[in-house]
């Protein structure tokens, strides 16, 4: 299986290597191929689209995620961190790369197992490159809409609060995330500030399910307690700046 994502991912590479291959500038205009990159970073926040299943309407933990899981809580990063190269082809179309991360608690509302609730096992958290291709709008207003879509490859890792993964004696249990692909649709405008720099507004829809193995065991014998998919699907809404040479 990962074998079959790590090919994807060098054919998602290549096929945007060939995009760019095919809108390089001739010599003639090699003195200005740099003025074809913007640069920025913006400032995002998520929601979760299947954030809530029903643990407390059905019996024991039928429907929840996993177990006795059945709420993911948005874990959000408001800092301007996701920066984003775009190279345009021409002045329509082009490619942007950039760097996304996606985290949500795992969290139980009530276990009617247990009686017990309101608390989270640890912290999913998704992170990795991401790389589309947009379609713009330039016109004679200070407003240039845009619209893109690309795939984004995500390495995940599982944070474990200590009451879960040692809940007494030499017990615990951890949760192994395996890597995966993501697909993402965006829309947003640039709006023109001062000279190279313009203000940018962003929506974007990400498909993303996480898939893992949940172990436990006493000492160092691990056993496999089950098999999890979380989905992690959301809407991001984002403002940001970027500089254009």
């Amino acid at each position: 299986m990962k074998a079959k994502k790590n090919r994807r991912l060098v054919v998602w590479v290549a096929a945007l290597s060939a995009v760019v291959t095919l809108g390089r500038v001739d010599a003639a205009e090699a003195d200005g191929w740099w003025k074809n990159f913007e640069i920025g970073t913006r400032s995002t926040y998520f929601w979760i689209r299947d954030d809530k299943r029903g643990a407390t309407q059905l019996p024991g933990n039928a429907g929840n995620y996993y177990g006795s899981i059945n709420e993911l809580v948005e874990v959000e990063d408001p800092w301007p961190l996701k920066i984003f190269v775009d190279y345009k082809i021409n002045p329509y179309w082009g490619v942007e790369l950039t760097w996304d991360q996606i985290k949500a608690k795992t969290y139980t509302q009530v276990d009617p197992t247990s009686g017990w609730g309101g608390y989270s096992d640890g912290t999913l958290s998704l992170i990795g490159p991401e790389a589309s291709v947009f379609a713009r709008y330039p016109n004679d207003t200070i407003f240039t809409p845009y619209a893109g879509v690309g795939a984004v490859y995500y390495f995940a890792s599982n944070t474990e609060n200590g009451d879960w993964a040692h809940p007494y004696g030499d017990f615990y249990q951890a949760f192994d995330p395996n890597n995966t692909w993501g697909w993402v649709f965006y829309g947003g405008c640039a709006i023109q500030l001062s000279g190279p720099w313009s203000a940018d507004l962003f929506v974007r829809y990400t498909k993303v399910d996480v898939d893992g193995t949940h172990y436990q065991g006493f000492g160092a014998a691990d056993s496999i307690g089950g098999q999890f998919t979380f989905p992690l699907s959301n809407v991001s809404a984002g403002l940001g700046v970027r500089y254009s040479f």
